[in-house]
């Protein structure tokens, strides 16, 4: 995600994916376990990536909408 970051000019395109694998069924609560985090590997969210790694304004909005529709958080606007 950090290319996002780099390059701005791709965030309508990761945009369009990311909402064909929402739209898919994909899970806006997923997310890997860092290796890089010693002794235990440490989970990394999809919504971290999205916001604290790509800085990205769309991405997180968007993940959070949808994982307020699967009612299991509350999204206040």
């Amino acid at each position: 995600m950090k290319y996002l970051r780099l390059d701005r000019s791709k965030c309508g395109g990761f945009l369009q994916a990311a909402r064909a694998l929402l739209d898919a069924g994909a899970s806006a609560k997923t997310g890997f376990f860092s290796q890089n985090h010693q002794p235990e590997p440490e989970f990394e969210s999809v919504l971290y990536g999205a916001a604290g790694i790509a800085h990205n304004a769309h991405l997180p909005r968007l993940l959070l909408e949808r994982y307020a529709i699967s009612g299991k958080a509350i999204l206040r606007r």
